[in-house]
Formats: structure tokens, C-alpha cells, sequence
């Protein structure tokens, strides 16, 4: 999948892979693990376990975790890009800062083999800074339905009652997150009626339903602003909305 944003007269691209398992996004982590891959950044919404899952297979090294705004930073993007370079040794200058470095005594560069990963919930503005970045390796995007989710709460997640709970109502959730079975579990310690708790606070439509409810809308003046909607609804990439309503039209002329 190609994430897209125009800029200007020009469009910036980002090639980020859709994983949908715990298991392909452990291949991916073990990849990494093994040197095979030197930039990794997951993506994801919150209460996936994206940060447990990297820590079961990484250990404890240095992840960038819980940096949306990144990416927003030049200076930031500057520097990721001078470290994620594809070479095995990468070289580092300070310039810019020189004369505070020169007063810490510290010295303006310094090479480092060092590979680097990235967790966020969502980069929302690529530009071609960013597509440098990314290029330089693998984006991934992990959205993992109800049902993966539940399953992997279930190898921790020791309250049984709970856990049978959310499991009966898994095609009532969309977008389930593994901490909503901890906060039943604090209500229910503190005597709560946890069951008031809601799987879902309200239904999301899924991809297909939004872009299809957007390309029936006459409100909107062009084919762009739709896209541009379907991606601030958090549908994905405007890319993924032209892929969605290709699909539509398919469907309608019978193809």
C-alpha cells in the first residue's frame, strides 16, 4: 500500500505494508532483530500491544516509542535521516551546535552502526522529508481485527469471567484494544458493575462503508476533498480511498 500527500505541485509517497497478525509482525520484529532490517517503524492504533509485542522479541534496546510529532520536527527528520542511511556505518555531525558542544567539551560527530526503530500511532503529514526517512526502510501498518486482539489477550490475561465476556461480543467490536480488559478488571475489583463498560463507544464504519458513504455525499466539490475526508476520518491514506471506490465501481457496472 502507498500512503500519499500532495505538497505543493508535487506528491510525496510513503510504501507502508498492511500486517493483520501477531505472527507477521513478530517476522518482521525478528527480521530487524537479525540486522536484516535497519529502519523499522510500526504504526498502529493504541492497544494493540505494539510496544509489549517489540519489547517480547527485541529485549531492551533504544525504540522511539509514542512519537507522533516526530516526523513534524525538521531538525528531528534531519537527523534520522543522516542515522537511518542504509550503509553500515553511519557518520554523524553537530555542526549546527558546534560552540555548545565545544564548551561541554564534546566532540562535533561520531559514527555509529546503530539501526533504529520507530513506534506511532499514525504519521500524519509525509512530505519528502519524511519519504527519505522512510525509504530508507520498512513502514508498517498493524491493524489487527477483534478476534487477534482477544486471542492474544488471552495468553495474560488470567481473569476468566471477563475474558468470556468480550469474547461472546467480538463481532460487536471493530477496533478492540486489549485495555479495555483491564479497565473491566479494575471495576470489577472496585465492586463496579463492569459490564456497563462498553466494547465499543460507537460504531466506526469500516473502510469500505466511508468511502462509499463519501462518493455518495454530493456535498463535496471534488474527488479530492473526499479523499482528503477519508483520510481525516480515519480511513487511511487518500490512496486507499481511490483503491476503495475502484472497488465500488467494479462492484456497480458488475466487473
Amino acid at each position: 500500500m502507498t500512503a500519499e500527500r500532495s505538497g505543493g505541485k508535487s506528491k510525496s509517497r510513503m510504501e507502508i505494508q498492511e500486517v493483520a497478525t501477531y505472527r507477521d509482525l513478530e517476522g518482521y520484529l525478528k527480521g530487524f532483530r537479525g540486522g536484516h532490517i535497519g529502519l523499522l517503524v510500526l504504526l498502529g492504533r493504541p492497544g494493540t500491544g505494539k510496544t509489549e509485542t517489540t519489547r517480547a522479541i527485541l529485549g531492551e534496546p533504544v525504540v522511539l516509542d509514542d512519537v507522533d510529532n516526530l516526523f513534524r520536527d525538521v531538525k528531528s527528520v534531519s537527523l534520522l535521516k543522516v542515522v537511518c542511511q542504509t550503509v553500515p556505518v553511519k557518520r554523524v555531525e553537530w555542526n549546527s551546535r558546534q560552540s555548545v558542544l565545544d564548551r561541554e567539551k564534546l566532540p562535533t560527530s561520531f559514527e555509529t552502526t546503530s539501526r533504529v526503530m520507530i513506534i506511532a500511532n499514525e504519521i500524519r503529514k509525509i512530505d519528502a522529508n519524511v519519504s527519505a526517512v522512510a525509504d530508507r526502510g520498512v513502514v508498517l501498518r498493524f491493524e489487527p481485527d477483534a478476534r487477534e486482539v482477544h486471542e492474544r489477550v488471552g495468553t495474560w490475561f488470567k481473569d476468566k469471567q471477563i475474558y468470556e465476556w468480550f469474547g461472546a461480543r467480538l463481532d460487536e467490536i471493530e477496533c478492540h484494544s486489549s485495555r479495555a480488559y483491564c479497565k473491566a478488571l479494575s471495576l470489577k475489583k472496585s465492586r463496579i458493575d463492569w459490564r456497563t463498560l462498553p466494547a465499543r463507544p460507537e460504531k466506526k464504519p469500516t473502510r469500505r462503508e466511508l468511502a462509499f458513504q463519501l462518493l455518495a455525499d454530493g456535498s463535496y466539490a471534488s474527488m479530492g476533498e473526499r479523499a482528503r475526508s477519508f483520510a481525516d476520518r480515519g480511513g487511511g491514506s487518500e490512496r486507499t480511498f481511490y483503491n476503495w471506490k475502484k472497488r465500488i465501481e467494479d462492484e456497480a457496472s458488475g466487473e
